[in-house]
């Protein structure tokens, strides 16, 4: 099942999707971190050997509008993102398994909660702490002086430097998985991502199996 053919999707309220396999009545569903897209899925999707009852979805998360917004309320708005998609995306009855990276991951964790029943399972890869990342003052100025560097190329050359493979393969695709970003929009998924939700203080009412890579 290789080299899936992605097509591109928007819910009625504006959020954008990539998928494939629409014929699938299971949904497999992407949620990307931060200084990431939905596209930096698809070398992960070309490498899926999965049954073909599922449907495999990768969100586009969209900037909140509203300037100064706390953390808890950005992460709740990715969510409800995530779960627009799905309602686009999927008929009333569908099996959802989210995976979620990095950031994206506490994002995945907010939408899990809201499935209930038509959730199950989860997936969180290098997860992002949904109660926050405990940073000091100087990392954190560091970080928010990356979200100022608005270059796709920088950008996804610094999270080469993170990965196990540095070939000019995963350079390419980091870089190509950098989307256009605003600063309003780095620094507010960075704030999100740094001072996290209150639900990730309590325990989790997520009762599907969950693995964490």
């Amino acid at each position: 099942m290789n080299q899936l053919e992605l097509s591109s999707s928007t819910t009625p309220s504006g959020i954008e999707y990539l998928s494939c396999n629409t014929n699938g009545t299971r949904l497999l569903v992407f949620i990307h971190g931060w200084r990431d897209s939905a596209s930096g899925w698809r070398w992960v999707i070309d490498d899926l050997n999965i049954d073909p009852s599922w449907k495999l979805i990768a969100v586009q998360r969209r900037a909140v509008e509203q300037r100064g917004t706390g953390a808890a309320a950005l992460l709740d708005e990715y969510a409800s993102q995530v779960i627009d998609v799905i309602s686009d995306a999927s008929g009333p009855r569908s099996e959802i398994v989210l995976v979620g990276q990095s950031m994206g991951a506490a994002v995945a964790e907010l939408a899990a909660a809201r499935l209930a029943d038509r959730l199950s399972g989860l997936l969180l890869i290098t997860p992002a702490p949904l109660g926050g990342t405990n940073v000091t003052p100087d990392v954190r100025l560091a970080y928010e002086a990356s979200a100022r560097d608005l270059s796709r190329v920088n950008t996804g050359l610094s999270r080469v430097i993170l990965a196990v493979n540095r070939s000019a393969e995963a350079q390419l695709r980091m870089i190509l998985a950098t989307p256009d970003e605003t600063e309003h929009s780095t620094l507010q998924t960075l704030s999100s991502w740094i001072d996290g939700h209150p639900a990730g203080h309590q325990p989790s009412s997520v009762a599907v199996p969950t693995r964490i890579v």
